[in-house]
């Protein structure tokens, strides 16, 4: 039981009414229809951040086990801040990924790896850490590694166990040509991960040269001379 809990007053249709402070939620409940009347109940609010000037407006609404800030014709909903456990669980997890990567005498290398290009960065993959669907806050544009394969993040996210890099398309985007030395097949791109100018690939027992950025085309195909152009 936490000490001063905040409690949210909840009248029957849902709108919330009014914030009190209390150490018991059996107490809080039968305030909550004594002043608001039988259908009224109480709900624990402490690591939710709700407004007393949004509730004056009668702009805040519980439902479906969700608090919904009213805007107009728009219901936002209100997420419920991480508790000091969960943010702690956070923090180590974050930890323990830092330390696995740099150690005690590698911390400019790491430092060094988010400012190398794509294909740079394939060239030393060990330097960057690998995925973890523990609570991880992951940043645009960093780079992980998942299944010995290097991933760029899309988006800003915190990490859950069933968005791994390989199968959230919307987060991850694999990072092509892995060694500059070898000659891969080619794989079909997303947007946001197309070939670069000078990247060669196989395709249909043939090699082929991109000859622009981004370039997300089949090799071959109608119409793709001016992205392709075979070299052997």
């Amino acid at each position: 039981m936490y000490l001063n809990q905040i409690f949210a007053q909840i009248e029957s249709n849902g709108i919330v009414r009014n914030l009190v402070v209390g150490d018991n939620y059996t107490e809080a409940n039968l305030a909550a229809q004594a002043t608001f009347g039988e259908g009224a109940f109480a709900v624990d609010v402490t690591y939710c951040p709700i407004r007393m000037e949004d509730i004056n407006q009668e702009k805040i609404l519980y439902e479906g086990g969700k608090f919904l800030r009213i805007n107009g014709e728009e219901r936002i909903e209100i997420r419920q801040s991480p508790t000091e456990t969960q943010r702690i669980k956070q923090l180590e997890a974050e930890n323990a990924r830092l330390q696995e990567v740099v150690g005690p005498v590698c911390v400019f290398a790491a430092i060094q790896a988010r400012t190398l290009s794509d294909e740079q960065a394939l060239q030393v993959p060990t330097l960057y850490p690998e995925w973890s669907g523990d609570g991880i806050t992951y940043q645009t544009d960093e780079r992980i590694r998942y299944q010995d394969i290097l991933y760029k993040v899309l988006q800003t996210h915190t990490s859950q166990e069933a968005w791994t890099p390989d199968t959230s398309p919307s987060l991850f985007v694999k990072v092509l040509i892995p060694d500059e030395g070898i000659i891969p097949n080619w794989e079909r791109p997303e947007s946001t991960n197309g070939y670069a100018a000078g990247d060669k690939v196989c395709h249909d027992g043939k090699i082929w040269e991109s000859l622009v950025d981004e370039n997300v085309w089949e090799p071959g195909e109608s119409g793709t001379e001016n992205q392709w152009k075979r070299v052997r």
